[in-house]
């Protein structure tokens, strides 16, 4: 692929009279001065690469004396068969991924996108090569944001205009072209239509179908605005609840199994809960008691930990409402839950175990050096949201232990206990969640984006908010997290992660009030000496916000 330089962004009539080009649209100045029809302008980013592929090909096939194509006559039919010995992608598929090359594996040889002419929109290339879940290398299973969706359904006009509206959004944030963007709406515009017409039919309506379709909508919803301002983002993910427990209720009525993706939507909706800092729905609390009653073998761990996760948001939800006030009673039903999580994580089977493998990148993109190695990129996912929950949890935990006047050698163990959870739980979202930022260093190769193989990208921001805002989390954590939602931000095209980038900044400054007022609290305990000289007492060092 061949760097082109940088063309010129003027219309035509401006480069043949080799004059300066204001670029306003409909229509530049000089072209309205002269009276002449302006022809528009050039896409700059077809502009900057030109595909040699197939002239190198027939150099390299001519010194061999091969033909790439040869068209051969068959006996048995007189038809003919072209065989090649490379698949190639379509030449505007190619062109719109080409400056993603070097690493990043190449569509053609994704599972899902092998000879696939759809890829000839860039929308639908940008999404599988960036935010689809593709674990090649490191699983043989593939668990997809729908995990459900067919090869079949995904290939159906309609979800492949969702699929490339989002995928446009994100290229044009990534590439500061507005012209992708428009098109990008205009999809995204078809798409509610048509999700808007399928629900006045439901009964016939194809529900699984239509949940794919709304999933992109929430999807672009999330790329291209902060979460708690769009009014459009609340409707899709209210209208994929609904969906779900309908999914949910006809299961259970005709005896199915709770599937994969209900258990993970379950906590994708308690991150709007605690992010909007609403009480669950009625919906949401029904769809939650669906998913418990049929639950597969296979899944009986993501269900316990569902389980223990449900009693803990009935519990924040009854501590906000100020149902719930006793300071004593509140700090025990918390470490009682935090036990729980603890049991969960160390009685894990065997399938549930990962591997942390060094993994030292010079660019910074590992974090500690270090990855995580796991058998299934479902169960990764699991772990995240694990982690999240169980740091908003110790981080209630310390809130109440703060508001308490005196507090016993127990408690200030607790407080120490809880620190220490949630620096560790911090520290392996970084782990696990580096393990999906394969690229080569970004210094060396400022445009080459990191691919996301293994997670989607939107299931990594809320996470990585929680991690890095963590009460007591080192500062080389924090600035890891900024730095991660920085190239989901800029190089990604999300524009999500620039608002959870600011509200990381400020959880962190937060706690570090907090802690000063906190740092005042004294014990009651006649044990409290003999703690200090342990190191069991809440002390941690404060360092300065960027």
């Amino acid at each position: 692929m061949v760097f082109c330089g940088k063309p010129s962004k003027a219309c035509l009539c401006c480069r043949k009279r080799r004059i300066k080009c204001d670029q306003k649209l409909p229509a530049c100045t000089q072209c309205i001065r002269v009276g002449k029809i302006c022809p528009g302008y050039r896409d700059q980013l077809e502009l900057c690469f030109r595909d040699e592929n197939e002239r190198t090909l027939r150099k390299a096939n001519s010194v061999n004396n091969t033909s790439i194509v040869r068209a051969k006559s068959s006996p048995h039919n007189g038809k003919y068969k072209v065989s090649s010995p490379i698949t190639r992608l379509a030449s505007k598929a190619a062109v719109s991924i080409t400056e993603f090359e070097s690493r990043n594996p190449p569509i053609s040889n994704l599972p899902i996108a092998k000879n696939w002419c759809p890829l000839d929109d860039k929308g639908i290339a940008f999404f599988l090569t960036y935010y689809m879940t593709i674990p090649l290398e490191r699983t043989h299973n593939w668990v997809d944001l729908m995990p459900n969706m067919s090869f079949k359904s995904f290939v159906q006009r309609r979800t492949l205009e969702a699929v490339s509206s989002v995928g446009l959004a994100g290229l044009s944030n990534a590439t500061n072209n507005p012209n992708l963007m428009e098109i990008a709406r205009k999809k995204h515009s078809d798409t509610v239509n048509f999700v808007i017409r399928e629900l006045g039919d439901i009964v016939n309506a194809n529900i699984e179908g239509l949940l794919q379709k709304v999933v992109m909508l929430i999807i672009f919803e999330l790329i291209n605005t902060a979460p708690r301002e769009s009014h459009s983002l609340s409707v899709h993910f209210n209208g994929a609840l609904s969906l779900l427990k309908t999914l949910a209720l006809r299961n259970y009525e005709e005896n199915k199994p709770t599937t994969k993706l209900q258990l993970q939507f379950f906590f994708a909706a308690h991150i709007e809960y605690f992010d909007e800092n609403n009480l669950p729905s009625t919906q949401l609390i029904d769809f939650s008691k669906l998913i418990l009653k049929n639950k597969r073998t296979q899944d009986v761990t993501a269900s316990a930990v569902v389980e223990i996760a449900i009693r803990f948001i009935n519990l924040h939800a009854s501590i906000r409402d100020k149902a719930f006030t006793n300071l004593v009673e509140i700090v025990s039903a918390l470490a009682s839950l935090d036990g729980e999580l603890e049991q969960w994580e160390a009685n894990l089977p065997l399938d549930w175990n990962f591997t942390v493998r060094s993994r030292d990148l010079p660019d910074g993109s590992s974090f500690n050096g270090k990855c995580h190695e796991y058998c299934d990129v479902w169960i990764s996912r699991m772990f995240n949201h694990y982690r999240w929950m169980r740091i908003l949890l110790n981080e209630l935990l310390l809130k109440h232990l703060n508001r308490m006047t005196y507090l016993t050698s127990e408690h200030l163990v607790q407080k120490m206990k809880a620190l220490k959870i949630i620096n560790r739980t911090a520290t392996d979202i970084c782990t696990s969640i580096s393990s999906y930022f394969d690229h080569t260093t970004l210094v060396e190769r400022p445009t080459l984006l990191p691919q996301m193989s293994g997670i989607p990208v939107f299931l990594m921001i809320w996470p990585l908010f929680v991690a890095g805002g963590g009460t007591g989390v080192p500062q080389h954590l924090y600035n890891w997290v900024l730095g991660r939602l920085g190239i989901i931000n800029k190089q990604l095209g999300d524009l999500s992660a620039q608002t959870m980038m600011e509200r990381t900044k400020i959880r962190r400054q937060r706690w570090v009030r907090a802690d000063v007022k906190a740092s005042r609290t004294t014990c009651n305990d006649t044990l409290f000496p003999l703690i200090l000289e342990t190191g069991c007492e809440m002390q941690m060092e404060m360092e300065p916000l960027d």
